[in-house]
């Protein structure tokens, strides 16, 4: 405020700050000029625009006309006035404002007297001074409105859901560490902020806790902790988090800090980069330039794989026991020269012996009694190695180990035998793992019993090549 009048700064463009100004009335003494008479009707219509500029001196030197509207046309007890003043509908202003707006700058309203009457009957000019160009914007009150939007963002949102399509992984807590900042300046946001989280459970109404509160320390950063996967009815359930109460122009990180043998997939809405199980982002405006509702998704998914263990004779054989192992090959200066050769493994209990660095044991498991066997919580993108522990009574056990890795359509398959265990069929769609007992002749690795076959015509046909040989010795003798 000076000695001219009140100004407000509306800032920049789209900061949700905005200034009005409006003529006001005219002052009390100079009334008798704008009343509808026959002596003097010189203030009874005026015209008004607005000038902007950045000088925080209010230097007004070099402004620009600007706000919206760009000019007001205002009659003296005109319909819809407020105070005394109605606007007139022009080009400029079809909405009849009565103030002019802008979003950027200082600003100030300049009035001139309007010898136009737009839509109106002509004035009658001898009862009007012709004031010309003359700026009288001292003779009215004028008045200054500040809008500020009371603009927050949209929660910020962090959701949890677990796929399985064996429905094994039960209900269990995963964590996740969330650093927020804001501003050019990517300012730490700091301090408690309230929270929602949402619960929602396969066939029940979403259940919505409030009254909880995240605490973000200096550096902006706090954890939360979500429940997803299978209940013990079976329904699958998944958890959301909202942030709320945000300062605009969010930037977060956010990452999945729980482990597991599942494959973690994270989605946005929101322009965002993900690494892994970490995405980073800002939260965005929409067309309207209001910030937008950022809903994160993470997905862990639990892969299985099956086959099944039978006879010869393709009956089923339960009971079967077999250890998986992992080929975790993460240190750059390890040099893997063995992920072809044996693994050396206790038969008893399934761990391994003399472990390398590169494997580790994922677990055990056994044939049903349909003799199916279900390797739980595969991770996309690793390779594994499948060690026969304990075979059925009567039948021998494997003398050999076998791959399984993801194929060319992303599915995981046996791969690459490693040593001589029984070959594996593929038929309908299933694996089948085969047991022989020890007079039968069994399938074997990735060749079935063709080098059996192989090497045993040989040796039957120099058996024969021999027995002539002999055969012509005694004849010379």
């Amino acid at each position: 405020m000076n000695s001219q009048g009140v100004y407000a700064n509306a800032g920049k463009e789209q900061d949700g700050i905005v200034v009005a100004r409006g003529v006001g009335g005219v002052l009390k003494s100079m009334s008798q000029f704008a009343t509808e008479d026959e002596i003097n009707k010189t203030l009874s219509s005026i015209r008004a625009n607005m000038e902007i500029t950045d000088s925080e001196q209010l230097d007004f030197t070099h402004a620009k006309l600007g706000g919206s509207p760009k000019e007001m046309h205002l009659e003296y007890n005109a319909d819809d006035r407020v105070l005394q003043y109605g606007a007139i509908e022009t080009e400029d202003n079809p909405n009849r404002e009565i103030q002019i707006q802008t979003d950027t700058g200082w600003s100030k309203l300049n009035i001139y007297q309007c010898l136009e009457n737009h839509g109106i009957e002509a004035p009658d000019h001898s009862s009007i001074e012709n004031l010309g160009n003359k700026e009288i914007t001292n003779l009215f009150s004028n008045t200054v409105t500040v809008i500020v939007e009371n603009e927050q963002t949209n929660p910020l949102s962090i959701e949890k859901i677990v796929e399985d399509v064996q429905h094994t992984a039960k209900v269990q807590p995963y964590t996740f560490d969330v650093q927020l900042s804001y501003g050019p300046n990517q300012t730490p946001v700091s301090g408690t902020y309230p929270i929602t989280i949402t619960t929602k459970t396969e066939g029940q109404n979403p259940v919505v806790e409030t009254g909880k509160s995240i605490q973000f320390d200096s550096e902006g950063k706090a954890s939360v902790e979500l429940q997803a996967g299978w209940n013990e009815q079976g329904q699958n359930v998944l958890q959301k988090v909202a942030i709320i109460n945000l300062p605009l122009g969010i930037q977060y990180t956010i990452a999945e800090t729980t482990s597991g043998q599942f494959t973690t997939k994270v989605k946005s809405d929101t322009q965002s980069q993900m690494n892994a199980n970490t995405i980073s982002g800002m939260v965005e405006k929409t067309e309207d330039h209001k910030f937008k509702n950022s809903e994160i998704t993470f997905i862990n998914t639990y892969t299985h794989f099956e086959f099944i263990k039978v006879n010869k004779e393709g009956n089923p054989l339960q009971d079967v026991l077999f250890g998986l192992y992992e080929f975790d090959y993460q240190d750059s200066n390890h040099n893997d020269t063995h992920h072809d050769q044996l693994l050396k493994v206790d038969l008893k209990t399934g761990d391994l012996i003399d472990p390398q660095p590169c494997w580790k044991k994922v677990g055990t498991f056994s044939s049903d009694a349909q003799g199916k066997v279900t390797l739980s919580n595969l991770v996309e993108g690793k390779k594994y190695r499948l060690v026969e522990l304990k075979t059925a009574p009567g039948y021998i056990l494997a003398q050999g180990q076998w791959t399984i890795q993801e194929n060319q359509d992303q599915q995981f398959a046996f791969g690459q035998s490693i040593g001589n265990p029984p070959a594996v069929e593929f038929k309908e769609g299933k694996n089948y793992l085969y047991n022989y007992k020890p007079h039968e002749l069994p399938l074997t690795g990735d060749q079935g019993n063709t080098s059996f076959m192989i090497w045993g015509t040989a040796l039957m046909f120099f058996a024969v090549v021999l027995w002539i040989i002999s055969q012509k010795r005694r004849v010379t003798k």
